[in-house]
């Protein structure tokens, strides 16, 4: 009986972090304007439409679900449909293992910092510096 409850919690578990990642995936298709802050300095740049598609692609790679956790952080990324914020990241970024939360109206996700994402935040920095 034990092994039947804990199969089928594993199961719920993975079918609802896929159903996250989906929703996670299907939101970030639908952003046309990023505003990324640097929260150390309060700078603050818009992305231009390459930059978007760039990030688009790079935020949907490597990401693995994991819970929220508490943290200062370094960056806000927000996320507009139009002129509405429909999301928004928050990251810890620094020498050592980032991570980032991504919140939205429906749901909240954690995740570790991936390489595309702690490389996109570099080529900011050395940019717009």
């Amino acid at each position: 009986m034990r092994i039947l409850i804990f199969t089928l919690l594993i199961v719920f578990s993975s079918c609802y972090s896929k159903q996250q990642h989906d929703k996670y995936n299907t939101l970030i298709t639908q952003v046309d304007r990023i505003v990324v802050m640097n929260k150390q300095d309060g700078k603050t740049f818009e992305l231009s439409s390459q930059g978007i598609q760039n990030f688009k692609e790079i935020a949907t790679r490597n990401v693995k679900i994991e819970s929220v956790k508490k943290f200062q952080s370094d960056f806000q990324i927000d996320l507009y449909k139009g002129t509405n914020r429909v999301a928004y990241y928050m990251i810890k970024y620094g020498n050592d293992a980032g991570f980032g939360n991504f919140h939205s109206h429906d749901f909240s996700i954690g995740f570790k910092l991936t390489y595309g994402i702690g490389r996109f935040l570099d080529e900011l920095e050395y940019h717009y510096s």
